[in-house]
């Protein structure tokens, strides 16, 4: 989490497999506020950012093609 001015912040998601520390290609990560989706991004290198994302709390979902793998509670404030 990257604090930016004016009440925002960059999320940076990175992924990696536990054993190897290697990036895990080929996935779809989620940013989610209220149930709603506010974006979403295909990774092929197992990193996204999101930018400019309102204090809040969300839930970061990743995904490969068949299943869900992993969801994330944030809670960010000041």
């Amino acid at each position: 989490i990257e604090n930016k001015p004016g009440q925002t912040f960059n999320l940076i998601v990175t992924v990696k497999e536990k054993q190897t520390s290697k990036a895990i290609k080929d996935l779809r990560i989620t940013l989610i506020k209220d149930d709603l989706e506010l974006e979403s991004y295909y990774s092929d290198s197992g990193r996204v950012t999101f930018e400019h994302v309102l204090l809040g709390k969300y839930i970061v979902q990743i995904s490969t093609v068949e299943a869900k793998i992993a969801h994330i509670l944030l809670d960010i404030k000041t």
